[in-house]
């Protein structure tokens, strides 16, 4: 009888376990991207990839957009720093093209996007904006993530996509 009554808590201690991880950070960055919605009448935007990665590896993606634009990708890491991943100093141009997949980094490309530390859970947005609202000249600086979203947000047509991802030590 204690056996039984053991193993049915041990597995309701499991079972709760396994309930969905939910994320809480309170970093303005990350409460900002967060919060971002696209209009109404915004249009899709998809980013293939993995979810997890080891310190090293090579951050890859592929985005679609069902509009043509400028691509822009953002992440904000666990210690709420904002980086700029797409465009960086070796792709000047951020044009997609409607319903034509661009790989970042492009195959072949001489450069790489590497995980790195902090370890943890990252956000990272691919967003799309279909007129020039200058978000290079804020997101340049990567200290005002909120003010070049607001500016994004003021933009008439925009489309949005985001992943969470988790960077980990790598495995020994």
């Amino acid at each position: 009888m204690r056996w039984s009554i053991l193993m049915v808590g041990l597995l309701g201690i499991w079972l709760g376990g396994c309930q969905e991880t939910r994320y809480v950070h309170v970093g303005q960055n990350w409460v900002s991207l967060q919060k971002l919605k696209p209009p109404e009448q915004s249009f899709a935007v998809e980013a293939g990839g993995k979810d997890r990665f080891e310190v090293g590896d090579d951050l890859r993606y592929t985005v679609v957009s069902r509009r043509s634009g400028q691509l822009w990708v953002i992440q904000v890491d666990p210690n709420d720093e904002v980086t700029l991943l797409y465009p960086n100093d070796h792709v000047a141009r951020n044009d997609i093209d409607a319903d034509r997949p661009v790989e970042i980094p492009p195959r072949g490309a001489d450069w790489s996007i590497e995980a790195g530390k902090p370890l943890g859970t990252s956000i990272v947005a691919f967003i799309v904006t279909t007129d020039d609202p200058g978000l290079e000249n804020v997101l340049g600086r990567a200290d005002d993530l909120g003010k070049a979203l607001q500016r994004v947000k003021d933009s008439p047509d925009w489309g949005m996509t985001t992943k969470t991802i988790e960077v980990v030590e790598k495995a020994r």
